[in-house]
Parts: structure tokens; C-alpha cells; sequence
């Protein structure tokens, strides 16, 4: 017969032996002879989100937990929030509803589409926003005002025609992801000009063409990373660029307006 074990005292997460006695009759032997026979190792785990996600302190992370939503039982402190690598397509103004002090959100590959324009609108203290690698989300909008990072690489459907993403809202914004995002013209900027340091446009193959307007309002701007081989645009418009880019000391670009002309 198979000894139990009562768990109900165990605190969860921990691991316990679980053991059985099991006895084995051998003809011709002493008598009965009992082994201890180990089953197995088991954890003792809560039920809800904390059978998939691990927490440390105020950070959880559900990463590749093939998840199709965000859970809504995890503890409502949490300030770090992951969800790499999941199945959430659609995120609802209820999403983030319970985890109002978030500052640190982590969607990246999610196949996300949809956002709903009120989805973040409880996030005042969210600073990092990662969504690389969502290629099929199509609008963004409605981004927390608090926002400092944001990652768009590879969300290569937001600036496609007739979808849209509005950074009017981003006041606080130091540095924007915009890698491998299809861009074919420059990004619309002026309202984070304010406080923008760092731009990575870089790896947007249909980018050919950046103006000194498109640069202009960016006054905090300390690195902007782009790699565009001999820019498509007057010669003079071309070396504009190179020249705002040298007198304001930006770091990081790689423009090149004919075989000899190059920064970096």
C-alpha cells in the first residue's frame, strides 16, 4: 500500500519527495522484504497564473507560456510584467486593469493585431513598452505619457497604409526601436522632439530619403542609428543631412550621399 503524504502544509513552490513503501514477495526468501521506492520530485504550486508564470519580487514573467491572454490573477504590485512569446493576439481595455503600477511590459512575438485605444490607458507609470516583433499589429494609439522606451522593430504592418501609430502623446519618450520596420519614409516626430535621445531606424531597406525638416525638431537627439547608402535625394538636401548631423554631433548614423561622402 502506497503511504500518503499530506501537502496541505507545504508551501507552495517548494519541492517535497514523495515516497511509497511497497512490499515484494520473493518464494523462498526470509519472508516479506519491504523497499522504500522513490516516485518523484514534485513542486507544490498555486493554482491560477502561478502554474505558468515565476515572480521575483515585483517581477513576473509568463515567457513562452503559451498563453492567448493576459492573466488576470497575478499580483496587482507587480511593476515588471513579461509576456514574451506568447499567443496573445488582442489586447482589451480589461488587459492590464488589475496591474496599475506597472513599468516595465514585455509583449514582444505575440502575433499581436489588435490593440484596443485604451488598453494602456490605466498605465501611468509604464516607462518600457516592448512589442518587437509583432508584425501583424495594425494600429497603435493612446500610448501611456509616461513612456520612456519603446520598441516597435520588426511591427512591420503599424506603417503600412491605412494602419497607424500616433507618438503625439509621448512626452517623456528617450528612445525609439524602429528596426526592420518597413519604413518608407521618415517618421512623423515632431512631438517627441522634445525629449527623443535615441532613434534606431536602421535595417528599413525602403527608407532612401531623410530631409533636415525630418531632423529638425529632434533637439535632444544624441544618437541616431541608420544605415542609408547613398541617399536618394539632391545632392544638396544629402549633404544638409551630413552637415546637421557633424554640427550637432549625433552619433551613430551611417549616410552615405555619394562614393566619398560618409558618416559615422
Amino acid at each position: 500500500m502506497k503511504n500518503k503524504i499530506d501537502t496541505s502544509s507545504l508551501e507552495a513552490g517548494k519541492a517535497f519527495v514523495y515516497a511509497s513503501v511497497v512490499p515484494i514477495h520473493e518464494r523462498g526468501s526470509l519472508g516479506d522484504m519491504f523497499i522504500l521506492v522513490l516516485i518523484s520530485i514534485l513542486p507544490v504550486i498555486n493554482s491560477g497564473a502561478d502554474e505558468k508564470c515565476q515572480s521575483v519580487l515585483s517581477a513576473v514573467s509568463c515567457e513562452t507560456k503559451y498563453l492567448d491572454e493576459v492573466p488576470s490573477d497575478l499580483p496587482s504590485s507587480i511593476t515588471s510584467l513579461n509576456l514574451k512569446d506568447n499567443f496573445i493576439k488582442e489586447l482589451t481595455s480589461d488587459s492590464f486593469k488589475n496591474y496599475r503600477f506597472l513599468k516595465d511590459l514585455n509583449l514582444e512575438e505575440n502575433n499581436l493585431i489588435s490593440i484596443s485605444s485604451d488598453a494602456f490607458s490605466e498605465l501611468n507609470y509604464l516607462t518600457k513598452l516592448n512589442l518587437r516583433f509583432n508584425s501583424h499589429l495594425e494600429n497603435l494609439t493612446n500610448l501611456p505619457a509616461s513612456l520612456e522606451l519603446l520598441d516597435l522593430r520588426r511591427c512591420t504592418s503599424l506603417f503600412k497604409e491605412n494602419n497607424s501609430v500616433n507618438f503625439s502623446n509621448l512626452k517623456s519618450l528617450k528612445h525609439l526601436n524602429l528596426q526592420d520596420a518597413e519604413l518608407t519614409k521618415f517618421p512623423k516626430l515632431a512631438d517627441v522632439g522634445g525629449s527623443l535621445k535615441i532613434l534606431d531606424i536602421r535595417y528599413n531597406k525602403k527608407l532612401t530619403k531623410i530631409d533636415v525638416a525630418d531632423l529638425a525638431p529632434l533637439c535632444k537627439l544624441e544618437n541616431l542609428y541608420v544605415s542609408i547608402f547613398n541617399m536618394k535625394s539632391h545632392p544638396c538636401d544629402c549633404q544638409a543631412v551630413l552637415q546637421w548631423i557633424r554640427q550637432y554631433d549625433i552619433k551613430g548614423s551611417n549616410i552615405t550621399c555619394g562614393e566619398n561622402e560618409k558618416t559615422g
